[in-house]
């Protein structure tokens, strides 16, 4: 039985229905556990992700939506460097440079977290 998070439960009706995506995995690392990405669509447009657990239990949201700074689908916000690091060691995003005021890091998808997300 396939197991998801609820992780977007209470965090604003900004974001879509989630589904879990395998085989893309990440961490673990000094500051993240390891766990499994599920990718989602924010309501306004763009792409969500976060962690869940082997069991579906939520670890943690890796991106940020910034309304002003609405993105593509290739593209996402990401929390912050540490979630950024897990994330490029897992080869999923490729960070550009570009920062959010609040500080958030501007990523594109690689091509093996788009095909997944796609699937």
């Amino acid at each position: 039985m396939e197991k998801t998070c609820d992780w977007r439960e209470g965090h604003g009706p900004d974001q879509g229905e989630p589904r879990l995506v395998e085989p893309l995995r990440v961490g673990p690392s000094a500051s993240t556990e390891a766990g499994i990405v599920e990718f989602g669509e924010y309501l306004w447009g763009g792409t969500s992700m976060a962690v869940c657990a082997e069991d579906g239990e939520p670890l943690y949201t890796a991106t940020v939506f910034i309304s002003n700074h609405i993105l593509p689908e290739d593209e996402v916000w990401i929390e912050n460097d540490g979630i950024a690091k897990v994330f490029i060691d897992a080869g999923i995003i490729n960070v550009t440079g570009r920062r959010s005021a609040a500080g958030a890091l501007h990523a594109i998808l690689t091509d093996q977290a788009i095909n997944a997300r796609d699937d």
